[in-house]
């Protein structure tokens, strides 16, 4: 686990010397990803570097790594879960091996297969290689986009880097804003690949990478995507959850092959409960485990985290979070992501990976489980909508007549407006609704002024809902949040919270299998009516205390409202006051003063759009102001 870097000079105008420097300056900006290494490779018309955080083959790990003779140069990010079988198979080939890293199977299995070998890779990666034979530089990140890659380029020159920070270290990164991404990120929440908040940077989509040859080409090219495998699809239904059974126990015993004391992420829900109870079977002593509470008792699921703990028999630790706390070290979760980032849930995140990494250096997750197995509540709302549309039209005209003039608070009522508000769209549109947590298309009109409004939003997820591989209205919703949510949000919000306390996290949801598996399985299989993950919990409910795959989803929640209300009202009131947007030239100000009325009213529960406009107003004083 580590982070990559690279700067490319087409047109040779720097020294080598200089080449080096500049990519030592771009490792020094992430230097928490790998802070027990550094390592350069200098090549004709480009230099790349990495920094080392050291989990597997401690002492002969360092990187670049090369194969035989030469020829082929490596700089990695990430872990590679088969490269022990994948090993062996080389051997067989006749491919000599000088360590015992899984980044010299990288070097090996390209010798055979050239940038094919990306897709026979199960892991998690970001990976710079050099074949001078071809003198062709590739730049590639892992199928479902766990670890990060950003890069850009200008005149004569190209540079990319697992984190932001490391491609302004070069100077040549302009800052104007990107109108797409900032429209994205206040639909999603997040900012999905291939935007960035720059108009100058992009991120490397996930199951891609870049072909570079030393003309200044650059190929973007697709390895990887979310197919139907017959193996899986005809599986009856017992049959399919003996093979998750085994799928997740191989997956999770290859998670934990490491020279590192390791751990889990324990939340209280059943994915990280399903990973945590694995890990116990397959370890001969205690696992540990990890949890973050509220003092907020209705975002508080450490109770559930306990009794799941103490049934598996862990080595648990828990930390009770405080609005304090938190507060504390808002500002600083916003500085790690170097974009706007706004789930809130990543303070929580943050904290326990510092709490962790006071014990461990790896801890698995149970992060993709929803979307591997649709769990979240916007999977099930064919369920309700059914139910609602059975109503006769004078008896629906007078419920939504009512619930227009209902305040938003509860979680009742909230669902039940989500219900009415998506009931006479089309399938597409109400599908794209329910993944925008923030502004909705209508709002983001009122709220930007004209010449930051943009269609992208829409035009991002139509793009992934028509090229689903299976054209089921659910398979293509669960398709798109594979390209987008899973990749934007939640796997960055893991990566960067972990990786500023230098801890790696493992996702065992992810496997290559699993991830195959879970696109091909019938969609039955995974949600009737409204059970959610039903072959999740049947699978593998037996791991976990009696009862506990029945419990209501939370979600790592955070307690926005009773802040906002509170200890934020007044930071929220001054930075989002009309006279201060107006001047900054982004935003309807007054648009923004109607937001906080309703929120405050107790109307309309606004709290991540207000969320959202913090963060960004944080991350803007922050980045514009001369920081990053």
């Amino acid at each position: 686990m580590c982070g990559i870097n690279g700067f490319l000079d087409f047109k040779q105008s720097h020294t080598e010397e200089r080449r080096h420097a500049l990519v030592h300056e771009m490792n020094e900006k992430i230097i928490y990803r790998g802070p027990d290494a550094e390592g350069i490779y200098d090549g004709s018309w480009f230099s790349m570097g990495m920094r080392r955080l050291s989990i597997v083959d401690l002492k002969s790990g360092n990187q670049p790594i090369c194969n035989e003779d030469g020829s082929v140069a490596v700089v990695f990010n990430g872990e590679i879960y088969n490269h022990r079988s994948l090993r062996r198979q080389l051997e067989e080939q006749g491919h000599l091996f000088r360590t015992d890293s899984d980044t010299e199977v990288i070097v090996h299995l390209y010798e055979e297969l050239g940038p094919s070998s990306f897709r026979k890779l199960d892991g998690m990666f970001a990976v710079s290689l050099y074949d001078s034979r071809k003198d062709r530089l590739y730049v590639a990140r892992d199928k479902a986009g766990e670890k990060p890659l950003y890069y850009a380029y200008g005149n004569g020159w190209m540079c990319y880097g697992s984190e932001l920070r490391s491609l302004m270290a070069t100077g040549l990164i302009g800052r104007e804003l990107d109108r797409d991404a900032l429209n994205l990120f206040f639909t999603y929440t997040y900012i999905p690949s291939p935007y960035t908040i720059f108009k100058d940077v992009r991120k490397l989509r996930a199951g891609h990478y870049l072909c570079i040859g030393p003309d200044g080409s650059v190929q973007d090219r697709q390895y990887w995507d979310v197919t139907v495998k017959e193996q899986y699809a005809c599986l009856s239904y017992e049959d399919a959850k003996a093979e998750l059974r085994r799928l997740l126990n191989d997956s999770v015993k290859k998670r934990m092959d490491c020279d590192v004391p390791y751990g889990a992420f324990l939340s209280g829900g059943v994915d990280s409960g399903v990973v945590s109870a694995l890990m116990a079977r397959n370890s001969d002593r205690p696992v540990s485990t990890f949890t973050i509470g509220f003092e907020e008792k209705e975002y508080d699921e450490s109770g559930n985290a306990k009794r799941v703990a103490e049934y598996l028999g862990t080595k648990h630790y828990e930390h009770i979070l405080s609005y304090k706390e938190s507060a504390g070290i808002a500002e600083k979760v916003i500085g790690h992501f170097d974009e706007p980032f706004a789930d809130s849930s990543a303070l929580p995140v943050y904290l326990v990976s510092e709490f962790a990494s006071r014990y461990v250096k790896v801890v698995l997750t149970g992060d993709a489980g929803d979307e591997m197995f649709l769990g979240y509540d916007k999977y099930a709302v064919d369920y309700y909508l059914d139910r609602y549309l059975r109503i006769p039209a004078t008896g629906r005209k007078m419920i939504e007549g009512l619930a227009g003039r209902l305040p938003d608070k509860t979680v009742i009522s909230r669902k039940a407006n989500k219900v009415i508000r998506n009931a006479y769209m089309d399938d597409f549109t109400r599908r794209r609704r329910l993944m925008q947590l923030a502004f909705k298309d209508e709002e983001l009109q009122k709220l930007f002024v004209p010449e930051y409004r943009s269609r992208v939003p829409a035009e991002l997820a139509g793009g992934y809902f028509e090229a689903a591989p299976l054209k089921e209205s659910l398979a293509r919703t669960q398709y798109m949040d594979i390209k987008m949510v899973l990749e934007g949000d939640m796997l960055t919000k893991v990566d960067r919270m972990a990786m500023c306390h230098s801890l790696e996290t493992r996702a065992p949801m992810l496997s290559s299998k699993i991830i195959d598996f879970a696109c091909s399985i019938p969609l039955e299989y995974k949600l009737q009516g409204r059970n959610k993950k039903k072959i999740l919990k049947e699978a593998c409910g037996s791991l976990l205390p009696k009862g506990f795959d029945k419990l209501p989803k939370m979600g790592f929640g955070v307690p926005l409202d009773h802040w906002y209300r509170n200890e934020m009202k007044e930071e929220l009131m001054d930075l989002l006051s009309e006279e201060r947007l107006d001047r900054q030239g982004i935003f309807n100000g007054a648009y923004v003063a109607e937001i906080l009325a309703e929120h405050f009213s107790g109307k309309v529960n606004r709290k991540c759009e207000i969320w959202c406009l913090y963060v960004f107003e944080k991350w803007y004083e922050r980045c514009l102001g001369g920081g990053m």
